[in-house]
């Protein structure tokens, strides 16, 4: 069995074809891109010659010579080792070498998956955050001139005292809301910029969005689906079609074969006497008897276990998923139903409000207030759909339809 002799290789191979041409076809102005960039996949396809020169060297299916000189105080020899090819086997073991190294480079398109996700999910909060800060930020200017307004007023004797500290304590509340908001919105930057690279365009990366949920969808399709496009579960197809060509090679391996010949000449100082010999080696059979061929197919009875186990993980979070996705269009369309009409009716009253006495802002600002949080409240739900889609593309495999 070669199998062991191949770690090395499998880096190399990794990338040697179907990653440059992903990398070809994506956008440099993408998070695909940006994390690609970021990824081990580059360290892998920067070694790729290296690996393969590293493993042809070591492959034992080709031509060999071998020198094999002998002197003692009695005779002196030469003989020339003649190394046969195994070349039967060869396309048993390009065919390993190829699910192997597919398996390799899914295991890295799964971590770049995984930071994909991450990544976007990061979007979803970095885009709640703007536009709370947007919604903190009109309400702020809004109030700001009313502040010095009150202040005129109480030097004229003309508003309480403590209505103006009712007023600041308004702003000074909204400047506390937006400041946590704004904390949040750093920590958010910071890690999208040690995912994404430090000369992100963050602003670019946030306009692109993922896919809407879907309203109609069979389980079955979606979970069909899922399992054509996850990196994960293809890998444990790639490993378990590798094992199948790593058992059939150590069959073919088991077949009686000549491993060498090996023509010498020897010299005998006492007698004079030249000889020449031809020597030869023989793999014999194993039979059924070989370890490896016992041991690859336990390992194939685990993987196809691994990938039942992880049909019907995935199966049960899409069915998850359909029931979340369903409670929250319910939820969607009650609020669709009931908000908006009492936020326009609200927004017409304040505008009958303007150049009301000074004295009743107090009423406005209270609309203004219940306004706010609804647009705040608007903003979340916004951000849950997202999430909720983005969860839908985890299990999929994909980001976009």
């Amino acid at each position: 069995m070669r199998s062991p002799a191949l770690v090395p290789f499998l880096l190399g191979l990794l990338l040697a074809g179907t990653a440059g041409a992903d990398a070809a076809g994506e956008s440099a102005a993408s998070p695909e891109a940006a994390i690609r960039n970021l990824s081990e996949g580059l360290y892998l396809k920067k070694t790729v010659q290296a690996e393969q020169a590293a493993v042809r060297a070591q492959n034992p299916s080709d031509f060999g010579l071998e020198l094999r000189p002998r002197a003692s105080d009695d005779d002196a020899g030469l003989g020339l080792r003649i190394y046969l090819p195994t070349r039967w086997s060869q396309a048993k073991l390009r065919e390993q070498l190829d699910w192997v190294a597919q398996s390799e480079k899914l295991r890295v398109d799964a971590l770049e998956g995984q930071a994909l996700w991450a990544v976007t999910r990061d979007f979803c909060t970095y885009r709640l955050l703007r536009k709370q800060l947007d919604l903190y930020a009109e309400e702020l200017a809004f109030l700001e001139p009313l502040l010095g307004q009150a202040d005129q007023r109480v030097r004229q004797s003309q508003l309480a005292v403590p209505n103006r500290a009712q007023l600041y304590d308004l702003y000074l509340g909204l400047l506390n809301d937006r400041e946590k908001v704004e904390t949040e919105w750093i920590d958010v930057q910071r890690d999208l910029h040690q995912a994404l690279g430090s000369q992100a365009d963050l602003e670019a990366f946030a306009a692109i969005r993922p896919a809407a949920l879907p309203t109609r969808a069979e389980l079955d399709e979606l979970l069909r689906q899922a399992l054509d496009n996850r990196a994960d579960y293809r890998r444990l197809a790639a490993e378990a079609q590798a094992l199948e060509a790593a058992a059939d090679l150590a069959r073919a391996e088991d077949g009686f074969h000549l491993k060498y010949i090996q023509p010498a000449y020897s010299s005998d100082f006492e007698s004079g006497e030249d000889t020449w010999s031809l020597s030869a080696a023989f793999v014999l059979p194993w039979g059924g008897r070989n370890p490896d061929v016992a041991a690859l197919r336990e390992k194939r009875k685990q993987s196809d276990f691994a990938m039942a186990l992880q049909r019907r993980i995935v199966k049960e979070r899409l069915q998850a998923l359909l029931q979340a996705a369903a409670a929250f269009r319910e939820q969607q369309a009650r609020r669709d139903r009931l908000v908006p009409p009492l936020v326009d009716q609200l927004t017409r009253d304040l505008e009958q409000m303007n150049g009301a006495p000074f004295d009743r802002l107090r009423d406005q600002l209270q609309i203004r207030g219940r306004l706010l949080d609804t647009a705040l409240q608007a903003a979340v739900a916004e951000s849950q759909q997202e999430r909720l889609a983005v969860d839908f593309a985890e299990e999929l495999g994909r980001l976009q339809p």
